[in-house]
């Protein structure tokens, strides 16, 4: 969350056709996203890449060696730290536990001994200590082959483990059941994948753990049905929340495509069939059964008619089990009480609107409850109207302060399991669940990566489910994150399209009828409101098109939308900006069209509703008649600079540039433009004015060479302009020095001065060494930026460098993020993983525009950059793709 998605897409065309290393950058951003999970990207730095995880086995196989033969403690804590690799500890574990039962009694007390003092520092977790142990069992058949002893020395191990309250007692109780398991090895790999997949969820709570473990731990496929058996058994010995934890993990192994019902069903039946020797052993087997049964029912994982054969099944004990089911189906169940409660809170959350009341319900809301939170959103939405799809998408956002990643997986996955019966209700069900998984991909509410994770039985199950991914991938690659953010709105071209038809429609029914409320509850129902400038926009023309009547008509319904606030002052200031450009069009049939819009802007200022700045903006425009190139350049630079004076986004001032159509060939007229508007204003602005025109470079939009050459023109004009601007001399040097600073203008700029400004050139020529060595806001800025940089990378202290860096004044976001990766290039994989901590940390500082000028800053340096790191180009792709991860890029940066 860092950078955005759409980052890729996002880089200027002129920059990637300006260097070849850019585009291996970028290359190597696509390959990075496409071929590892989130998982690897996330620990890029250590254990994250195969390749890496391979390197790191062997660092840990010598440093486990070493230990042995050293019995240094406090070197071996230190080889571990150096690994880097916090996730991946549990290998140093099993590869430490492996050595001290080969070794005997003496290593496997000196294994303890690391093991606590690794524990003692924090250097390594309990939950990588679990698994890491649990490893150890699954290859204890083969190590017994050279130490037949090995599972009475592993038991040992245990026993010290849990005697030091390191491991849980239930741990101990899984490795004491494998050390006795000798015969029937198919049989017994399946009871020890059972025990430590149950074990492990337990603990994680995760079923996305428990899929990995399934698949590390190999257990085979046929198998699947015993593998099941097992843990039903093994939950017969656990409490009563634990039993209902280990049926809500089978039901995400099904879900997440590891188990099919098929194979539940055919578990049931095995136990069922063993019902009267197991009864014996387990009084309570029956209860035990139904509830399973019951759960599995309500979750439609298993069908009714295995009902009808469990007394077939089980003996005379089957028709108490089928009453059992029967008592448990209209209890209501636990888990029909839990969906009972969530469909209430959903339909609620749709009529009343109100989201923090439905987040607030949600949480109180007992179990595991996510998955079923999310489809139930999902289905109830579908068959709504696009303003309860946005406000689905929206509770979605929000429920991401309640639910981990796994659970909107799961919730997911479920609609896309039902999507066949979905469509019969709701025929467009594929395309709708496209733009919602889009959506949440968007929101951070799945991840870039969902679409490679659905299971490829289920994309092989239903054609729809492949539609609906194929719409996916297709949304994701044509549409930037923005028209997603709004794809039940103004989204998408074609919402846009028929907003706009029913923004033209509403307005003239206004003008019509008078009917404010009427007018006010239209443009509510348009469900956009970041659409609403265009409203704005259509209520102008019209207006200005009929006269001071319809004029006092715009004036009452815009304050009325205000009131309200349907409407935002942006919108509105944005909406006026975008009437002025085609003021000269509107001219030709009403020619006395730019007093009637300074007249309505004189009425907004005087209502407070617009600022005088921007008054002053809109008779600027309603003067000018003739030059209509440079009438425009000027409206599109006063445009430029008000919106950006009130928004600080350079990134919306890329959108206005390009909407308004300023003509490329007319850059240097822009750039001279803004800084003549520059010149009216305070010092904070005149800087922000010179921070756009720096972004506008960065983004590609103006050239270097286009500042320069504006800076030229000027300087040619200083003898006439300076007797209207009593100050010109300072705000052209304070211009130059910023922009030298910046590396926006070469230096060879300052030797022409003289020639360019006549007699006033020797006086900017030296304000601006003045200020170069005063030293320039932006020059304190960068040092300041610099510092806390490096000290962070010797302190390890990120509170204090976030707390110290928002401190520094300024829009210093994309200094930060350019100093941060630049220096961490020059440093080990250890400082470039704190730099990847950093730039996430920042998400608290800075918008996503600053860190995507950041990045791009960095990527315009990329040949510089490589003289003094040859692998710049792989490292800066790392960065991105693990900045895309952490979303501070988006997925199509």
């Amino acid at each position: 969350d860092v950078l955005p998605p759409v980052f890729v897409s996002l880089v200027p065309a002129r920059l990637i056709a300006a260097s070849p290393r850019v585009k291996e950058v970028l290359e190597q951003v696509k390959s990075l996203m496409e071929q590892h999970s989130s998982t690897l990207i996330m620990n890029i730095w250590g254990a994250g890449a195969k390749s890496s995880a391979e390197e790191l086995k062997g660092a840990v196989a010598m440093l486990v060696d070493e230990y042995f033969e050293s019995g240094e403690v406090k070197e071996a804590v230190q080889c571990v730290q150096d690994l880097e690799a916090p996730h991946f500890l549990h290998e140093v574990v099993k590869r430490v536990v492996y050595r001290a039962v080969e070794k005997g009694e003496a290593a496997m007390r000196m294994a303890l001994q690391l093991i606590k003092a690794l524990l003692a520092i924090g250097a390594l977790e309990h939950m990588q200590l679990t698994k890491g142990m649990q490893r150890s069992v699954v290859g204890l058949a083969d190590l017994s082959l050279d130490v037949p002893d090995a599972p009475e020395r592993l038991r040992t191990l245990a026993d010290w483990l849990a005697f030091e309250n390191l491991v849980s007692p239930a741990f101990e109780q899984a490795v004491l059941l494998k050390a006795k398991e000798r015969a029937q090895p198919t049989s017994a790999r399946v009871t020890s994948c059972a025990t430590i997949l149950v074990e492990e969820f337990l603990v994680s709570a995760s079923s996305q753990d428990a899929v990995a473990s399934l698949r590390e731990l190999g257990g085979p496929d046929d198998a699947r049905p015993e593998l099941v058996m097992k843990m039903l058994q093994l939950s017969m010995d656990k409490s009563e929340e634990e039993r209902a934890m280990i049926l809500e993990l089978l039901t995400a192994l099904v879900v997440r495509g590891e188990v099919q019902p098929a194979e539940v069903e055919a578990a049931l039946e095995t136990l069922l069939r063993q019902v009267p020797e197991l009864v014996l052993d387990v009084p309570r087997l029956c209860d035990y059964l139904a509830h399973a049964i019951a759960h599995f029912l309500e979750d439609r994982t298993v069908p009714e008619a295995l009902l009808a054969s469990v007394p077939a099944l089980a003996g005379e004990k089957g028709a108490t089990i089928v009453a059992q089911v029967g008592k448990m189906t209209s209890l209501p169940l636990p888990v029909t009480t839990m969906k009972a409660k969530v469909k209430g809170i959903i339909a609620e959350y749709f009529v009343s609107g109100d989201l923090p009341e439905a987040l607030e319900r949600l949480g109180e809301v007992e179990g595991r409850c996510g998955q079923e939170v999310v489809k139930r959103t999902l289905v109830e939405a579908m068959e709504k109207k696009n303003r309860d799809r946005e406000m689905a998408s929206v509770l979605l956002s929000g429920m991401t302060k309640l639910y981990g990643s796994e659970q909107f997986f799961e919730g997911f996955i479920r609609v896309l399991r039902g999507i066949d019966d979905i469509a019969l209700d709701t025929p467009n069900a594929a395309q709708l669940l496209a733009r919602f998984i889009a959506r949440a991909t968007i929101d951070d509410v799945l991840p870039p990566v969902f679409v490679s994770l659905v299971p490829a039985r289920l994309i092989a199950a239903s054609p729809r489910v492949k539609e609906v991914l194929e719409q996916v991938k297709s949304l994701m690659e044509q549409h930037s994150s923005t028209l997603i953010m709004n794809i039940w709105g103004a989204g998408a071209k074609s919402s846009a399209e028929e907003l706009k038809g029913a923004v033209a429609m509403l307005v003239d029914e206004y003008f019509e009828s008078g009917e404010v409320k009427e007018a006010v509850q239209c443009v509510q129902d348009l469900e956009a409101p970041h659409f609403l400038h265009e409203v704005v926009k259509r209520v102008v023309y019209r207006a200005v098109e009929k006269g001071e009547a319809a004029m006092r008509m715009a004036l009452q319904l815009i304050k009325a939308l205000l009131a309200i606030g349907a409407l935002e002052h942006m919108q509105l200031t944005k909406g006026m900006q975008r009437s002025v450009v085609g003021l000269a069009d509107l001219s030709l049939d009403v020619p006395d069209a730019p007093e009637r819009l300074r007249t309505l802007a004189d009425w907004l200022a005087f209502e407070n509703l617009v600022s005088p700045a921007f008054e002053q903006a809109v008779l600027l425009k309603a003067k000018e008649r003739a030059q209509p190139t440079s009438a425009r350049v000027t409206s599109c630079a006063t445009i430029l600079v008000e919106e950006f004076l009130v928004s600080a986004s350079s990134q919306d001032a890329v959108a206005s540039l390009r909407e308004l159509g300023g003509p490329d060939d007319a850059r240097p007229e822009l750039v001279m433009k803004m800084l003549q508007l520059s010149m009216d204003k305070s010092e904070e602005e005149r800087a922000m004015i010179l921070e756009l025109l720096t972004a506008l470079v960065v983004r590609g939009e103006v050239q270097p060479a286009e500042v320069e050459a504006a800076l030229e023109t000027l300087l040619r004009q200083v003898p006439e302009l300076v007797l209207d601007v009593p100050r010109l001399c300072d705000y052209l040097a304070h211009a130059i020095a910023h922009f030298l600073e910046d590396r926006t203008v070469p230096e060879a700029l300052l030797a022409s001065v003289p020639a360019l400004a006549g007699e006033k050139g020797a006086t900017i020529v030296a304000q601006v060494g003045k200020m170069t060595s005063l030293p320039l806001p932006v020059t304190t800025m960068k040092a300041k930026v610099k510092g806390i940089i490096a000290e962070y990378f010797v302190s390890g202290d990120l509170p204090e460098a976030l707390e110290r860096l928002g401190e520094v004044e300024g829009r210093c976001g994309q200094e930060v993020v350019k100093r941060t990766l630049v220096e961490a290039m020059e440093k080990k994989n250890r400082d470039r993983e704190m730099a990847s901590v950093l730039l996430s940390g920042m998400t608290k500082l800075y918008g996503s525009e600053q860190f995507f000028e950041g990045f791009i800053r960095v990527l315009r340096g990329i040949d510089d950059i490589a003289l003094d790191t040859p692998n710049a180009a792989q490292l800066l792709a790392r960065f991105i793709a693990r900045a895309t991860i952490d979303d501070v890029l988006p997925p199509v940066f």
